[in-house]
């Protein structure tokens, strides 16, 4: 029932986007995957006693509680509307379903599985991308039927008439990252796929995201010569794909600019609005900067919200699976695993700079995966460690009297 439970949350996750596509009246499929999950976990914790994955948990659950009240007290003090205050919170609430995937990974099984799960989404997403474009491009598709379907959904944003941004095609470049970190059957296809799709998702985000992290993990893996020639190889792709592709599609240039310029504002605003007090604590949620309740840098809008405190708890998780990975020997079977998930949250992360992942579900799961994944990988190394069988004293005594 837990593994069922978690392959189907995970999947959901890595193809559903914002959660708003699989829709069963007034609440979405991920919402009553969430209440399963979270009614398992209590069941499971009231039957042991204890919270699955241990201190790990427990510290990060505390913290999260506390600096995530904080954030509700400031922001009601302030006279914010509860409903906006809400608004803030309610993505965050997914972190409660770490017990769950703590229990989940206990299971080795379901930490091996999730490479699976990850290059089934990403190459569907990849497959399912491209034959859009090429159907659009070929009129076997009518733009203006498409457009009016997707839209409707919120899950989608068009770029001239021919291209299109989707919230899950961030798993695309985590896709890379497994395919790259693990590699196994008809690797070189898949990577074309996905790589050909990522780019043609025109989201420099994306891109920039899944560049940091399979450079870094090319480094860990002592492969710095495919890193440079994979440096080489991308910018030379970036260029032909920004004259023959980013300059055609038509406002494209112009969304550009005005998506930095706001971010730019943001920035400034942001850091010309924080004092000693609110640069620790932050403003609270419901607090809007000019006007919106959300921005794309999600560092800064946690700044905002629940300052320095804020920032500190999520980047915790970071931190944590960093020297989680460090107890995993290099030629342990499940190191390419570790590399695997780690570098999956150092896309999430950088790519969170510039797009709300950190702070959202399609985030916050992959997150969550990698940090107990790490823990049951690095665990089942001293466990190993443990179980080798040592001398007994007196087996050292007669061979040191024998020298």
């Amino acid at each position: 029932m837990i593994r069922l439970l978690y392959l189907l949350l995970t999947f959901e996750i890595l193809l559903g986007g914002g959660g708003r596509l699989l829709e069963i009246g007034p609440v979405t499929a991920r919402m009553l995957l969430f209440a399963i999950a979270i009614m398992i976990a209590f069941a499971v914790i009231a039957l042991r006693g204890t919270l699955p994955g241990g201190r790990l948990t427990l510290m990060l659950l505390s913290a999260f509680l506390l600096v995530q009240s904080a954030g509700v007290v400031i922001g009601l003090s302030r006279g914010n509307p509860m409903s906006s205050v809400w608004t803030d919170l309610q993505p965050l609430m997914y972190f409660l379903l770490a017990p769950f995937v703590a229990l989940s990974l206990e299971d080795r099984r379901n930490v091996k599985a999730t490479r699976s799960l990850v290059l089934i989404a990403g190459v569907t997403l990849a497959l399912g991308y491209l034959g859009v474009l090429v159907l659009l491009v070929s009129g076997r598709i009518d733009f203006t039927w498409l457009y009016e379907m997707l839209d409707a959904t919120g899950e989608f944003m068009f770029r001239g008439e021919s291209f299109f941004f989707y919230k899950g095609f961030v798993y695309l470049g985590v896709c890379i990252v497994f395919l790259i970190a693990m590699p196994g059957r008809f690797v070189v296809p898949l990577l074309v796929v996905t790589g050909i799709a990522l780019v043609l998702t025109l989201t420099r985000g994306f891109i920039l995201s899944t560049a940091v992290a399979v450079l870094m993990l090319l480094y860990v893996l002592r492969m710095r010569v495919a890193a440079l020639l994979l440096t080489l190889a991308g910018a030379s792709a970036l260029v032909v794909a920004f004259v023959s592709l980013y300059s055609g599609v038509e406002g494209f240039m112009e969304q550009r600019s005005i998506s930095n310029a706001v971010r730019l504002e943001d920035m400034f605003f942001i850091f010309g609005n924080v004092g000693p007090m609110t640069i620790m604590f932050g403003n609270g949620f419901g607090t809007p900067v000019l006007e919106r309740l959300n921005i794309e840098n999600v560092y800064l809008w946690v700044l905002w919200k629940t300052g320095v405190i804020g920032l500190a708890f999520w980047l915790a998780p970071l931190l944590a699976c960093f020297i989680m990975f460090r107890r995993i020997p290099r030629l342990s079977t499940e190191f390419r695993l570790g590399c695997a998930l780690l570098f999956s949250v150092v896309l999430i992360y950088v790519q969170s700079a510039m797009n709300p992942y950190l702070n959202n579900p399609i985030g916050l799961m992959m997150v969550m995966i990698a940090l107990f994944g790490l823990r049951e990988l690095s665990a089942g190394q001293r466990r190993k460690a443990a179980s080798v069988p040592t001398e007994p004293p007196e087996m050292r005594l007669r061979l040191s009297e024998g020298r």
